[in-house]
Order: structure tokens, then sequence, then C-alpha cells
């Protein structure tokens, strides 16, 4: 046909072949820096809420061959240049010394291989032995293949963003990867049927087998969330472009939770019945889009409590006998002189790819009657150094059990009876900050708020 006859001729023509080793240049240029992208996203990446930076081993071979997949685009730009425009001296030297008959049939066989899959198969008969791509494999190998592995292993581990475009963009990519095998497939079982040069062809795709199969099981691992309880869960896009963090699973049912030597109810404190009281969730301090102030103070003989959130709402309670009572009226039940502790708590918007799900900062003070002072004693996220430390506070973040029923910042027995949280009600952060893909994936944001000393402290 004519038409396919001028679109065989321009393929072929010296500016169809520049064409497409610009394109395979641009492609390799594009690449690198979506590799170094990709490094910086991960390297930069600091502890905060749920997901912190990974394992210094997976930074350090990004790194690694990132860089030898920046010094590799030089010999694949020569291997380009040799069998894309380097080829037509070759081609002229073939012409000179081939029959017309033998002219025609190399030019038939070539132009169906090239219009199909831009692969050169030789047809003369040096080259019916394989010639096996090992610099190309090798590339493949030290540089796509090996950045792949590595994300994969990050991404089981680790949250990414979704979007209607990042889904299409790996789709598009993986589908027209796929298209090009199964020509290349093709091609090869009808070279066995011929009984030419087959092998040459599958080696030099064998890699790009491997590569594809990693791009989709990264996109299913990334797409899809495996729970806690083993079933799955498609993550469903709400952007076209933006992608997006689903803060609903980590963020449910989830506060700051502190515990303090004055409200224990024993002298010698065990991990079973240490005392907690809840501060605030993570999502009022997150859609309050202001910094919150809770205030709690004590009498002398550390049995009555007054709770103040942001200098208004107020609980009293009064120890009793292993349980609290919650007073109806506050103003009498606290009375001077009287301790206080005071914190401040800012929620640090979103900022990937530093802190993916943000993170919360504070500060806080501690006195009698009206002094505002740095505490006095130490403030640890760890049960275990809290116990070590009979005058340590601790603070930290907890998901409430489904079954206790919480009011504020206690939990409620009956009309006027309450209680301190303890570990039994309380699920560990670390089994909820994490992504059950791997298993031996562990939790790598920070289990607490981060002390920030510039924030200003009112005291009362």
């Amino acid at each position: 046909m004519p038409c396919s006859k001028k679109l065989k001729d321009l393929y072929n023509s010296k500016g169809g072949k520049r064409v497409r080793f610009t394109a395979f240049l641009l492609l390799n240029l594009a690449s690198v820096a979506s590799d170094w992208w990709l490094y910086y996203n991960v390297s930069a990446a600091e502890e905060g809420l749920v997901f912190g930076p990974p394992g210094n081993i997976f930074i350090y071979l990004m790194l690694a061959f990132t860089i030898i997949g920046s010094f590799a685009v030089v010999p694949k730009g020569i291997m380009d240049w040799r069998e894309i425009i380097g080829s037509e001296e070759h081609e002229c030297l073939k012409k000179a010394l081939l029959t017309d008959k033998e002219e025609e049939t190399q030019n038939n066989d070539a132009h169906r291989t090239l219009i199909l899959l831009d692969t050169d198969i030789p047809l003369d008969k040096e080259a019916e032995k394989p010639k096996y791509d090992v610099h190309r494999t090798l590339i493949l190998l030290y540089t796509d293949i090996s950045l792949l592995i590595i994300n994969l292993n990050i991404v089981q581990c680790r949250e990414q963003a979704i979007s209607y475009f990042q889904i299409w963009k790996s789709n598009i990519s993986i589908a027209s990867a796929t298209i090009r095998l199964t020509i290349s497939w093709w091609i090869m079982s009808k070279l066995r049927k011929e009984k030419k040069p087959w092998m040459d062809l599958f080696y030099k795709n064998c890699c790009v087998y491997i590569q594809i199969f990693l791009a989709i099981l990264l996109l299913y691992e990334t797409q899809i969330d495996k729970n806690e309880d083993g079933t799955f869960e498609a993550k469903v896009p709400h952007n076209i472009l933006k992608g997006e963090y689903d803060d609903r699973r980590y963020f449910t049912n989830v506060s700051i939770y502190f515990s303090h030597p004055y409200l224990e109810y024993e002298t010698n404190i065990s991990r079973e019945n240490i005392n907690f009281i809840r501060l605030l969730s993570i999502y009022d301090l997150q859609h309050s889009n202001t910094d919150r102030r809770v205030n709690i103070k004590y009498d002398i003989t550390h049995k009555n409590f007054l709770i103040q959130t942001d200098g208004q709402f107020e609980e009293c309670f009064t120890k009793m006998n292993g349980t609290l009572i919650k007073q109806a009226v506050c103003s009498d039940k606290v009375r001077s002189p009287a301790g206080h502790v005071t914190f401040m708590f800012h929620f640090v918007e979103q900022s990937p790819p530093q802190l993916i799900f943000g993170d919360i900062t504070y500060n806080m003070r501690a006195g009698k009657d009206t002094s505002c002072e740095a505490p006095d004693f130490q403030v640890v996220d760890n049960m275990d150094d809290h116990i070590a430390d009979p005058n340590s506070a601790m603070m930290r973040y907890y998901r409430n059990n489904p079954n206790i029923n919480e009011e504020y910042h206690m939990i409620k027995m009956s009309n006027d009876t309450y209680q301190f949280y303890r570990e039994s009600d309380l699920i560990n952060i670390e089994q909820i900050w994490r992504r059950y893909w791997g298993t031996k994936c562990k939790s790598t944001g920070s289990p607490s708020p981060h002390m920030d000393e510039r924030l200003g402290v009112q005291c009362l």
C-alpha cells in the first residue's frame, strides 16, 4: 500500500532515525530525573505522625543505584546511536554485497520487524549466531530493576499518595510495555517457525519481563491496602492530579494521653496499674485551626483534680478508693495552694515529602498557684522508661479500645463514677501506624508529640 510504504520509508529515513534516537535520549533523561525525584521524596522524610523516614540502608542503596543510573545514560545513548544512527553505514555495506533478491528479502523482513518493535533482527549468516545484549541487561539490572525492588520494599511499609492521574499514568505505562512485549513474543514465534535467529530478541527482553512484573506488583501494593485482619481494601482517589493520603485509618479514635505520678493510686507502679488521662484527640487538634491548651490543676492532697480545655470547658474529679467521682461544681474543689501542669499543642500541617501526615508539637509549663515555669520532671514516651523513673511523666499516642465508654478525659463507668485509662484500655500506636504488606514492617512515626519550646504557654 502506498501509505504504508511512505510510513516505512519515513521510519527508516535519516530524519526518522534521528527522531527515534532523540526520543530514546529524552526518555532516558526523564527516567533519571524521576529516579532523583524519588530519592528526594524518600531521603527528605522526617519523623512525624504515622510515618517517618525509612531505614538508612534503603536511602543509601537508592542513592547508589540512582547515581549508577545517572552515569548509565552515557552508555545507553552510545548504544542507541550505534543501533539507530550508526546502522546506516552498515546497511550501505550490506546493500553493496547482497544480490537484488537477497536485498529484497532482507528489506521486507527488516521493515516488518522495525515497524512493529523497533528491534533490528540480523539476517546475514554471521548474525545467525545469538547476540545477547549483555550491556543493556546489566544496565537494566543495576538501574531500573534495582530501584524497583528498593521502592517495592519501601511501599510495603509506607503509605503512598493516590490520585486518578497517578493510577492512569501507572496503568498506561504498564499497558504500553505489555503491548510491546506481546508484539515481541509474536515476532519471536514467527522467527522460530521460519528457523531464523530469535534468541537475541528473547534475551534482550528478558529483564523487561521482570521489570513489568515488579511494576505491576508495585502498583498493586500502592493502590491496595492490607488491613490488620488480613482483608484487602482498595484506595479510592478523590482528586484528579493532587495525591491524597487517607488519614482515617490512622487517626480515628487516636488521642494524646498523659500519665503523672500524682495521678496514681498506688506507690509501686507497674504496666497494669499506671493511670492515664486523655488530653486531646488528633482529630480535634487537626480540625480546630488553632493551638489548643489543656490545663490540669490539683490540690495539695493530690486527690482533687480540675481539667480545663482552652480555659473554658472544665471537669473536676475526686480520687476515692480506686475510682473517680465527678463533681458537679468545680469552683471549690481545688483550693490553694494548688499545683498545675499546662500544655499547649500545635498541629503541623501535611507537607509531603517531609511530613506526609503532618506532626504535633507541644510546650508545657508547671508550678504552684501563679508560678509558670518549665517542669522539674522528665516527660518520656516509653512505658519502660516511665516505670524506671518514678518521678517522670509519660505522654504518648494511643487508640482507645472500641468497647470502652469514654467521655472527654476519662472512662465513664456510671452516672458520676469514672476511672483513669489503663494500658489494657488502649491500643499501642505502633500497631496502628504501620502497613501490613510487609511482615516485618515497623512503625516509623513519632510515638508522641515533639517538644517545641518556641510555643507560648499561658498557664492560668
